[in-house]
């Protein structure tokens, strides 16, 4: 246990999630002038509530990250994994877009993640986690619509299955089903949702991302 290097990350965490929603907010725009579009100002998703909390989560990530560190890579792609995962999930959120570069980005660190701490036949496992695990979502696309479960979600679904790797992914989807399942049946009892009401799926999916990451990290 790397108590000094799970402080210093900690730390670091804490003061970079406080800028997560302004990057959040900034990614949202982007995409909505890509589109030709005027995003309409939600204080919600950059105030002083959010980023506080934010930076708690981000802290959190990033300390577990160092603490079960044996060197400053797989830390530091597990940090950066982490933060994009909370952009991802504000960014669907607050536009019900999940950004191209994004995944891409989480693709890419996370192939590096699977290499650091598995080597080649991590990634290899991984690679197939990614292709089982879009197809999935590619069924649950046809049988839900594509209006409901969008390409976005199935790219992002792939890049989770890289990220994380077999039986990682099996973590993750079964956390995002259980808060699917918990977050739809409160809102129904509530008089908030119904049957017929649209989710944006990051949110879900980056939650299952971060409760596997945390059993990475405690392996």
């Amino acid at each position: 246990m790397n108590l000094e290097m799970s402080v210093a990350m900690g730390a670091a965490g804490l003061a970079a999630g406080f800028f997560i929603p302004l990057l959040a907010q900034k990614t949202a725009e982007y995409k909505y002038e890509a589109k030709g579009r005027e995003l309409v100002p939600a204080p919600r998703f950059y105030g002083p509530l959010l980023k506080a909390g934010c930076s708690v989560l981000n802290a959190a990530g990033w300390a577990a990250a160092g603490c079960y560190a044996a060197n400053w890579v797989s830390p530091a792609l597990v940090a950066l994994l982490w933060t994009l995962a909370v952009v991802v999930a504000i960014v669907d959120t607050r536009i019900h877009i999940i950004p191209n570069e994004a995944v891409l980005a989480m693709a890419v660190l996370g192939a590096g993640l699977q290499l650091a701490l598995f080597g080649a036949a991590g990634l290899l496992r991984a690679l197939a986690a990614m292709a089982a695990v879009m197809a999935v979502f590619i069924v649950l696309a046809a049988f839900l619509g594509f209006h409901a479960v969008g390409a976005g979600d199935v790219k992002l679904a792939g890049a989770m299955g890289l990220a994380l790797g077999y039986p990682y992914i099996l973590h993750a989807l079964l956390g995002m089903a259980a808060l699917l399942v918990v977050y739809c049946a409160g809102g129904i009892a509530m008089k908030k949702l119904t049957l017929k009401s649209m989710l944006p799926f990051a949110p879900f999916m980056m939650a299952g991302m971060l409760a596997a990451m945390t059993a990475i990290l405690l392996r």
